[in-house]
């Protein structure tokens, strides 16, 4: 079935840009995926990303995502996070200059949260646990 409705022109003029700039494109999903697609809750489960590092990029005129839900969960979510507004729609993310913009703030976020992020340091075995308990930082306060 159709992803998406054809009967707003802002819609279709999407599918016609999507379908120029990537070729294979395709904007029919089945039903069951769209089931899922409308399951799909993040703000049930946003605060427990922490404290893994969360980046939201979304358009100002997004219509995919309406801003006061991205402005809700964001105040869900826990540090570290980091939200940017970019002055464009949802297609405007989708292809230059948003798009660039968009990638350079993720590529600068991964920069810092993951290249120059301190080394993991792995659980203990689970016999020394058994013995010592938990490791503090699983500890409640």
């Amino acid at each position: 079935m159709p992803l998406l409705g054809t009967g707003d022109p802002h819609i279709v003029d999407y599918l016609q840009l999507a379908k120029e700039v990537y070729p294979t494109f395709d904007d029919e999903v089945e039903a069951e995926s769209l089931a899922q697609v409308l399951l799909w809750a993040p703000e049930a489960f946003i605060e427990r990303v922490a404290p893994r590092p969360l980046l939201m990029v979304t358009g100002r005129e997004d219509l995919t995502h309406d801003i006061d839900e991205v402005l809700a969960a964001y105040d869900q979510a826990r540090e570290p996070k980091r939200l940017e507004i970019l002055p464009y729609d949802e297609r405007g993310l989708s292809v230059e200059p948003g798009l660039g913009q968009a990638m350079s703030l993720a590529a600068e976020w991964f920069r810092r949260h993951l290249i120059e992020a301190e080394p993991f340091v792995p659980s203990p075995p689970a016999s020394e646990v058994r013995a010592k308990g938990l490791r503090p930082e699983f500890t409640p306060q």
